[in-house]
This record gives C-alpha cells, structure tokens and sequence, in this order.
C-alpha cells in the first residue's frame, strides 16, 4: 500500500505541475519599477514574475506596463511558477479593442503615449491623421522641418502664435489680417517695402500688417 500511496502522490504532483506549466488569469498586482505583476489564476496568486516586453533589444524597446485586471497567460517550466513569465497582449471584450480591419494598425490607450528616439526618427505614409482630445505639444532641441509638396494648413479656432528670433516669410501676396505684437500698420502697395517681407508687393488696402 505504501508503494501505490507513493505512487499516487508522485503522480498528482507531476498533474499538478502539467496544470500549472500554462496558466490563464489576470493581473492583480503591478510592480512598475521591476517589470513584474502577480496574476490571479483561480484560487492560485503567483508570486512577483516578469511580464513579456512587446519589444525588448539593445536598439529598440516597445515598453508598456499591464493594467489590473486585464487578461494574461503564465508560463511555467516544468511547472514551477517561481520561474514563470506572463505573458500579455489578448484580445477581450473589454479591452478596449474596436473594429480593426485586417491589415490597419492602431494605437489606442486610455493613459499617456511617449516615442523618444535618441537618433533619427521617420514617420513615413500615404496619409497621416493625428488627433488629440486635449493638447499637443512637438518638442525639438534642434532644427524642426515641415514640408509639404502640396498646400500646408494651420486651422486653429482661437489664436495662431509664432515665436523666433527672426521670422522669414517668402510667399507673395500676404493675405489677410497678421498680428506681430503691437500697434497696427498697413502695407501701402507697390512702392512700400512690405514690413514682413521687406520687398514692395500690390496688397488690398484691406490686409493689415501688425508691428511692434
């Protein structure tokens, strides 16, 4: 009897290992700093394992930390969940996902997005649509270039403010109503230099120029 009780007790360790070598659960703790969660898989919490980094090389690193509560697979060698990683990124219900068509990527978060190149960064496209809710700031220590092969237009419903040390504008006519911090002037026509382009150019007695 002995030899069957070993037997038997041998045998459900080696099922409960097999049960434990893939998990299903969810995040219940999050350690940031360390890249490490607990998962909740029925009655079973894990200990502080690593979670699985989208993209993780000594160039490029796709980085997010797993929320509470969302969806995650543990793999265990052998069973041993001391030595498991999770496993994260499935599709639910609740998280989030819209209806994707086949081939179309997007980025959808609830929380703060940051790209940081510390080289060259490309962004290239046939079409590209970027869009905030609240505010967006574009932050360059050096030189910054927009160039388009077509018409480029700045639309904002309150005002529109350009900040240098100098400020070159070369297009001819300049239409419209432009403010550059103080008293108003006027262009006067063909044989008055323009006070922004410094060049006489024809311009509707209509069409002010602001200096200070």
């Amino acid at each position: 009897m002995n030899e069957v009780a070993t037997l038997l007790a041998r045998l459900a360790a080696v099922e409960d290992r097999i049960a434990k070598t893939v998990m299903q659960g969810t995040i219940a703790e999050v350690d940031a700093p360390t890249g490490t969660a607990r998962v909740q898989s029925g009655e079973l919490l894990t200990g502080w394992l690593p979670y699985a980094i989208p993209v993780m090389s000594s160039t490029v690193i796709i980085a997010r930390t797993p929320a509470i509560g969302e969806q995650a697979i543990v793999c265990s060698p052998n069973g041993e969940t001391d030595n498991g990683v999770i496993i994260l990124g499935f599709a639910t219900n609740n998280g989030g996902i819209t209806d994707i068509p086949p081939g179309e990527l997007r980025v959808i978060t609830n929380a703060n997005v940051s790209v940081t190149a510390t080289g060259n960064a490309t962004v290239a496209a046939i079409d590209a649509t970027i869009e905030a809710s609240g505010n967006a700031t574009v932050t360059a220590t050096g030189d910054a270039t927009i160039t388009a092969g077509g018409d480029a237009t700045i639309t904002a419903d309150g005002d529109v403010a350009i900040d240098g040390d100098v400020i070159n504008i070369t297009a001819t006519p300049i239409t419209g109503r432009v403010n550059i911090n103080g008293s108003t002037q006027q262009c006067l026509g063909s044989n008055t230099p323009c006070y922004l382009t410094g060049t006489p150019h024809l311009i509707s007695p209509l069409n002010k120029v602001s200096l200070g």
